[in-house]
């Protein structure tokens, strides 16, 4: 068996993107095993992939919000107990920060990354043993492989085909009991209006505008939400409309259920939209001052809409884009 030590910490859109590389490798080297080292509220992710058997959580995003408190610091000591009590025959740092670069030198194995001109950091280059060469204006996804098949020493085309996730559907778990679609699945769809910059945020009346036009065609429109002022927000949009539903709190893996129930969806750029394709959802997708080309949401029934200001995105032209895409999907389907 070979074992193999990940690092790739945050965020949830960055561990997705990490996914197809694992399905890669398990192709290409029998045996192989992955132990990978993520943020705690994370972790959920690399469990669905069946090459993972094995997760190290860290819990830096705790430590730097309570560094006072003992839990942290004690949460600390058992992630660093954990981090060196197997040796591997590889470890890969796929973030290239000096926050994954640290622990990947600490770690017990000949350690890979990206060197000075490949990493998001170019410090953290320091701190490997062997470096990898991958140009920065590929996809998240396709750098993050072709590092993968360096280090790991097998072939990989530069071509950028359709990534396998590798995602086991089998093992999600169900969506709340209490809760059920307000519709068939095919007449319901989702609109991931949240993203954790301001810049990446589409116009709240772009949303409601979505909301009538996708309502008058007969379809149901649900609403996610990660905190109280995205909740707020699905209120007030919900508010204008009978068939808009704000859903419950719902863990990763439930949203991943739902995706399987449902249509389409119009997202943003976050880790609930890369999720989306991952799955297969066909989506809208909405950019701005993020290049879709390097971190746009990658996989089947994808289309991204891209302007230097998401305000110049009309939601006219995102409704016509998605129907189409609708109307793409059920023509293909058995």
């Amino acid at each position: 068996m070979k074992k193999v030590l990940i690092l790739k910490t945050s965020s949830m859109g960055d561990l997705i993107h990490t996914l197809p590389a694992l399905s890669d490798s398990a192709s290409q080297i029998p045996n192989i095993k992955f132990t990978w080292v993520t943020e705690e509220a994370f972790q959920d992710i690399p469990s669905w992939h069946p090459a993972v058997h094995r997760i190290i959580p860290i819990a830096l995003r705790r430590l730097k919000k309570k560094a006072l408190y003992l839990s942290s610091w004690q949460a600390l000591r058992t992630f660093k107990t954990q981090l060196i009590d197997t040796t591997y025959h590889h470890v890969i740092d796929a973030q290239g920060l000096l926050k994954s670069a640290i622990p990947t030198y600490l770690s017990n194995g000949p350690n890979w990354g990206y060197d000075r001109h490949s990493a998001r950091d170019p410090i953290a280059s320091l701190f490997y043993q062997h470096h990898v060469s991958v140009h920065k204006d590929l996809h998240a996804i396709t750098r993050t492989r072709q590092l993968f098949s360096l280090a790991l020493g097998y072939p990989m085309s530069i071509t950028e085909n359709t990534p396998n996730y590798g995602i086991n559907t089998k093992n999600l778990p169900a969506t709340p009991k209490d809760f059920k679609l307000p519709t068939t699945p095919d007449r319901c769809l989702i609109s991931i209006h949240m993203t954790s910059k301001t810049t990446k945020c589409w116009p709240i009346t772009f949303w409601i505008k979505l909301l009538h036009q996708a309502t008058d065609n007969g379809y149901h429109i649900l609403y996610p939400w990660g905190n109280e002022e995205e909740k707020k927000r699905a209120q007030y949009i919900a508010a204008k409309h009978a068939h808009a539903h704000v859903l419950p709190a719902l863990t990763l893996g439930q949203f991943a259920s739902l995706y399987n129930q449902i249509s389409g969806a119009v997202g943003l750029d976050t880790g609930l939209s890369h999720l989306a394709a991952a799955l297969s959802l066909p989506m809208v997708s909405l950019y701005g001052p993020t290049l879709a080309e390097r971190i746009g949401a990658f996989g089947r029934h994808q289309i991204h809409l891209q302007e230097n200001r998401l305000d110049k995105i009309p939601p006219e032209k995102v409704w016509k884009q998605l129907q189409s895409l609708l109307q793409k999907v059920k023509h293909e389907s058995p």
